[in-house]
């Protein structure tokens, strides 16, 4: 089913964009079963297809998006309305989930990301337009114990200088 868009949504620059970014992620996971997080879910670029290998909880604060994605997903992802600047997910709340998927806005996720470098989440899949917010949230998942283990740019913003950028962090403590 597709998923319903309008003129105020959130969208990746083009489908073929999108299409890399959704595949990247999916293969930066592994094959195994987990329960996943998507961060900033939005309207399910990473939740949908993710949903067909992981048990995928969404959390965004977009009511049109939560509604479209609902939609769409037939519930295949549980979605839950959270600001994840003003409440983000605790560590205690992150401990279900053995990966995250998180794809802030342009200013990054300061303490969402704080939250996490203090769980223990085996992966981290972090998608962002912006390559400053990235760098800094980068750091503070290092200082937490993760490894970045890749960055991938995709030049997805036509004529113009901007990157997304793709990284995957490994927790380097798991036995």
């Amino acid at each position: 089913k597709k998923v319903a868009t309008d003129a105020k949504c959130f969208m990746q620059a083009s489908f073929a964009s999108d299409k890399i970014l959704a595949d990247l992620v999916g293969q930066y996971l592994p094959q195994e079963k987990g329960a996943l997080a998507d961060l900033f879910c939005g309207r399910g670029t990473f939740s949908l297809p993710l949903s067909k290998r992981f048990n995928v909880d969404g959390f965004e604060s977009d009511s049109g998006a939560i509604e479209a994605l609902k939609d769409a997903s037939n519930g295949a992802v549980t979605l839950y309305k959270r600001d994840l600047f003003k409440n983000p997910l605790s560590k205690t709340e992150l401990l279900p989930y053995r990966f995250v998927v998180i794809n802030p806005p342009r200013a990054g996720a300061l303490e969402q990301i704080k939250t996490l470098a203090r769980s223990k989440c085996e992966k981290i899949i972090y998608i962002s337009c912006n390559p400053e917010s990235f760098a800094r949230d980068a750091t503070i998942l290092e200082k937490g114990g993760y490894k970045l283990q890749e960055a991938t740019p995709i030049d997805q913003f036509y004529w113009s200088s901007h990157l997304e950028v793709v990284g995957v962090f490994n927790y380097l403590d798991l036995p």
